[in-house]
Parts: C-alpha cells; sequence; structure tokens
C-alpha cells in the first residue's frame, strides 16, 4: 500500500467518532411487544456517512432522509470498473509465514512490501479496477405547509429504514427495505394528504449508463469503462389512487395515497445475461403484495439477526436511541453505559447480516490490505 493510501485509510478514521456517539437516549416501548433495536434522528442526513443502510447481499442503498428531496445511493456487489482476472497465486501460501514473522516482530513496512510483492492480485484499471455505485435514486416530492415532527430512523431487528414527518397536517411516512428471499430494494410512500403525494421519481447515474422505457418499468443499464461489469437495474412504480407517468428517466406521480418502488439489478460478472436476471427478479417481486415483501424479508432478516443475543444487566423495554440533529458532536450521551455499548454491538450485527453473501456465508475482508469498515 502506498503512502498515499495508508494515509486516506487513516483519514477515514474520523468518521468513526460520528457513528460512535450515535448511541444516546432510549425510551421505552409498549408494555408485552417485542424489545426492539432502533437508531432514531431528528433531521436528514447531510453527508454520505449520516444515511443509513439497507442491503440483501448483492444490492445495497444509504437512505439520507431528506423531506423534499430524498436520495437513496444504490450499489451492487458485484459493479466494477475492471473485469475478472486470473487471482490464484501459488506462491501466497509460501510467502505467509514470512509476512506474519515480519509482522510479530513489528516490521510492518516490509510486511507490507512483501505481501504486495508475493501475495496481492495486481491491482490496475484492466484487471482489477475501481468499486462503482450502481445509481442514485431520487426523490423530489411536493409538500403544502410547514414541516414538523420528523423522525428519521433504522430498524436494526428488521433491517428497515423509516422516515415520517408532518407537512401542515398531513402525515407522510416512507419505508425502505432490501429483501433477500426476493431479490428487490422496496421503497413505500404514503401520506394523508388530501391532495395526495405528488412527486417525481428519477433513476440516475453519472455516467456509462442510459435509461429507456421498457412496457411499464425504467431499465438503467451499462458498464464503466474501461473493462467494467456489465449492468442491468430495472425499477417500477405502482400507485393507490392518483396517476403514474413514465417521464424517460424517471416517473411522475399526481394524487396517489400511497405508491411503492421495486428496484432489481443484476451484473455480467457471473451470469452473462445481466438483463433477464434482473427482469426475472422484478417479474417475482411485482407478484407479491408489499405485506407479502415485508413478512418475507422480516423472516429472513431475523433468522439470522436473533441467533445471538447481548445481555447487559436488566434489558431495557426498548433500545430505541434517540439522536439530535448535532449527533456528531459530544454532549447527548443521555443514557447509561449499557445501553450505549448495547447498541453499538446491534448495529455491527445488523450490517453483516445485511451484507452477507447469497449462498448464507457472512460478510468478511479479504486480502493483505489496510482497511476501515463500519462494521468493525
Amino acid at each position: 500500500m502506498t503512502d498515499l493510501t495508508r494515509r486516506a485509510a487513516l483519514a477515514s478514521l474520523g468518521a468513526l467518532p460520528i457513528w460512535s456517539t450515535l448511541i444516546t437516549t432510549a425510551e421505552a416501548a409498549p408494555s408485552g411487544e417485542r424489545a426492539t433495536k432502533r437508531l432514531r434522528f431528528k433531521a436528514p442526513a447531510q453527508q454520505w456517512i449520516e444515511a443509513l443502510p439497507v442491503g440483501n447481499g448483492r444490492i445495497g442503498a444509504m437512505v439520507f432522509g431528506g423531506i423534499s428531496s430524498e436520495r437513496l445511493q444504490l450499489n451492487h456487489i458485484e459493479l466494477w470498473s475492471g473485469r475478472p482476472a486470473e487471482d490464484d497465486r501459488p506462491e501466497s501460501l509460501a510467502a505467509l509465514p514470512d509476512v506474519r514473522r515480519l509482522l510479530f516482530e513489528g516490521r510492518y513496512l516490509e510486511a507490507n512490501r512483501l505481501a504486495q510483492a508475493q501475495m496481492m492480485t495486481p491491482m490496475n484499471a484492466e484487471t482489477y479496477g475501481s468499486y462503482q455505485m450502481l445509481a442514485d435514486l431520487l426523490l423530489d416530492i411536493e409538500h403544502d405547509g410547514a414541516i414538523s415532527d420528523y423522525t428519521r430512523e433504522l430498524d436494526m431487528a428488521t433491517a428497515s429504514v423509516h422516515v415520517r414527518y408532518k407537512a401542515g397536517k398531513a402525515l407522510y411516512t416512507r419505508t425502505v427495505l432490501a429483501s433477500f428471499p426476493d431479490k428487490v430494494l422496496a421503497v413505500k410512500l404514503e401520506t394523508t394528504a388530501p391532495t395526495g403525494l405528488n412527486l417525481t421519481v428519477k433513476l440516475a447515474r453519472g455516467q456509462d449508463a442510459t435509461t429507456t422505457t421498457e412496457g411499464d418499468h425504467l431499465h438503467l443499464s451499462g458498464r464503466p469503462k474501461p473493462f467494467g461489469t456489465q449492468f442491468s437495474a430495472r425499477l417500477t412504480c405502482t400507485n393507490v389512487g392518483g396517476s403514474v407517468t413514465a417521464t424517460g428517466d424517471g416517473y411522475k406521480v399526481a394524487g396517489a395515497k400511497s405508491i411503492v418502488l421495486l428496484l432489481t439489478a443484476a451484473t455480467d460478472l457471473l451470469n452473462p445475461d445481466a438483463k433477464s436476471q434482473s427482469l426475472q427478479a422484478l417479474s417475482a417481486a411485482r407478484s407479491a403484495t408489499w405485506a407479502t415483501l415485508v413478512r418475507r424479508q422480516q423472516a429472513d432478516h431475523c433468522g439470522l439477526f436473533d441467533r445471538v443475543a447481548l445481555e447487559l444487566g436488566k434489558a431495557p423495554a426498548d433500545t430505541t436511541a434517540e439522536l439530535a440533529p448535532e449527533c456528531g458532536q459530544a454532549g447527548h450521551q443521555r443514557s447509561g453505559h449499557g445501553r450505549n455499548l448495547f447498541q453499538f454491538w446491534s448495529l455491527p450485527l445488523d450490517l453483516v447480516v445485511t451484507a452477507r453473501l447469497p449462498a448464507g456465508q457472512s460478510a468478511r475482508p479479504v486480502g493483505g490490505r489496510f482497511r476501515t469498515a463500519l462494521e468493525f
């Protein structure tokens, strides 16, 4: 690793205190209900590290929780600007004992140089490239009246993000989840406003992509330069009440009581036909109701998340962390250390579960390189 890359890795540690100070107060849940594990904020995210994550092992999103302008930054695990390359290096095993010895002797620079030379696949634009974001899902929402009672939260027990607020007297709610069983990212928006939901939806990528309308859904496809994996993402919008009109790169929604957005994505990294993969996943997901999607997603997530438990003395009825808008600043930890530790333990567990691999394997770091990761 170069000095520049090492400095960048160390600099990224500066983001960690933002999350470590998020663990603040808890409020009581109704008696008899299953204890929940939530991080709750009173303002939208201003930067990426403050957004809330959902994922299903292949598709992931960082949800910013904006009011008039919402952004979901989308990822796919297989989207790279490089192409597959042979990385079987028999000499790696022979070098491993020497790398370990140098590390235990405190000779880190020498260990790093040996690992890079003997154990790492060459990283360049052709055989490795860089990881690429998939797209942005952008929502521009119209409101009547002043905004109040805003909250956004990550429910770690169900791996879902929720945004709620009022515009005047009307309630607006937003739910985001990524389903492993149905291979889909799902978003539901609802309102009690007499005029309904009025918004535009856009699926956008800055480069190496085109968006077209195919039947009743949008199709975003492309290939990152110079040798990237081909990708295919599809978005559909269904409504209760009002109308939905395709606009080329998105939708215009007028007067709807609620809408559901479904997004699927695939690449040709492991299967040569990315377009068929994304279309099949979308067709299957659309055959299910919202309630069915939620039920299957929660059953799948809880089956893994609930395998382990942490007890720190007497458990509170609820473990919701109430977060001030200035969540990165000191002075907002009003609860006990036990609850703080419980939240700090629950978040990485949620991230590991939502990032697990499709075969059921857990997400794990690989390679001889410096690394910082939120789940650590």
